[in-house]
């Protein structure tokens, strides 16, 4: 992520899930590098999976630039509020 190769740590966050499928931190991130892609559902849809695993997740979503596009979208807002 921080190379800004977001494809590449989309693959690795996709291994890490197929034996902790449920690892908020790596649910975060995957949602992180989907959302500087423009992958906007499947960003949100990765965010509300990690959101599942802790609340703290909602919090942190509020403060990461990588949901700068968000910031203004209905369901990004639900699920951080």
């Amino acid at each position: 992520f921080s190379m800004r190769q977001f494809e590449e740590s989309i693959l690795c966050c996709n291994k890490i899930l197929v034996d902790y499928p449920q690892n908020g931190d790596v649910l975060f991130d995957k949602s992180c590098n989907l959302a500087m892609l423009s992958r906007l559902d499947d960003a949100l849809d990765t965010l509300e999976s990690a959101i599942l695993q802790g609340i703290q997740y909602k919090i942190k979503a509020q403060k990461t630039r990588s949901f700068e596009k968000l910031v203004d979208n209905k369901r990004f807002q639900k699920l951080v509020s």
